[in-house]
């Protein structure tokens, strides 16, 4: 009666197990696929940094050129 009972407790823990380590494998899976998504669609601080700071100088250069043309009207 123990080893039949010892028999059902491996099997049902061998099954728990294999399920778990199943789910976990998918979960790293997800993971993996999710942090590809992210890393081509989504910028980086430092590329948002040097993005700011680009459409910062066409802002000041517009802002000049406006000035310019304005003072010309002006003389």
């Amino acid at each position: 009666m123990a080893i039949t009972a010892l028999g059902l407790l491996i099997g049902v823990i061998s099954t728990v197990l294999t399920s778990l380590f199943g789910k976990i494998s998918r979960q790293q899976i997800d993971m993996a696929n999710h942090r590809a998504h992210v890393a081509e669609n989504y910028a980086t601080k430092a590329e948002m940094t040097e993005g700011i700071n680009r459409l910062e100088k066409r802002i000041d250069s517009g802002f000049n050129r406006l000035d310019e043309k304005l003072e010309r009207l002006n003389q």
